[in-house]
């Protein structure tokens, strides 16, 4: 929630999973099988990240249960 939100930027997304983890995920052109592959926010490389400071730009709705509770 706190990609959508604008309260993470996208490098700390990925360098920070809640899971610990991501997915590498590679989509061939050619008919050969696509792959999905976890990968350790540790082992992410360099020129895979985005820059620090890039966020998600999304309108975002507050949740009418938030609105009704507050």
């Amino acid at each position: 929630m706190s990609i959508r939100s604008g309260k993470m930027d996208l490098r700390d997304a990925f360098l920070k999973p809640e899971e610990g983890f991501g997915f590498a995920v590679k989509i061939n052109r050619d008919r050969t099988p696509d792959s999905i592959t976890i990968i350790l926010c540790d082992r992410l490389e360099e020129d895979w990240l985005p820059m620090a400071g890039e966020f998600l730009e999304l309108s975002t709705e507050t949740n009418p249960l938030i609105s009704v509770l507050t």
